[in-house]
């Protein structure tokens, strides 16, 4: 378990990371469509993953998740 902690602490390193250079980038004039369709093709990413190896393994890792309200 303490793996996986910092597994997921590091990747929250490189997304507070890519926060950060999303907004100066935003700051800087650059547009916000272009932007989005980096984020959307990292999370489209993200979920199919997840979506693939639950399948894979018969368990839903998104059934255990609880995600506050956006």
């Amino acid at each position: 378990m303490d793996e996986l902690r910092k597994s997921l602490q590091e990747a929250m390193t490189v997304i507070q990371d890519a926060v950060n250079k999303s907004m100066s980038l935003l700051e800087e004039g650059e547009p916000q469509q272009a932007i989005g369709q980096v984020w959307s093709q990292f999370l489209g990413s993200f979920f199919q993953l997840i979506k693939e190896k639950s399948k894979q393994s018969q368990k839903n890792l998104l059934y255990f998740v609880k995600l506050p309200k956006l």
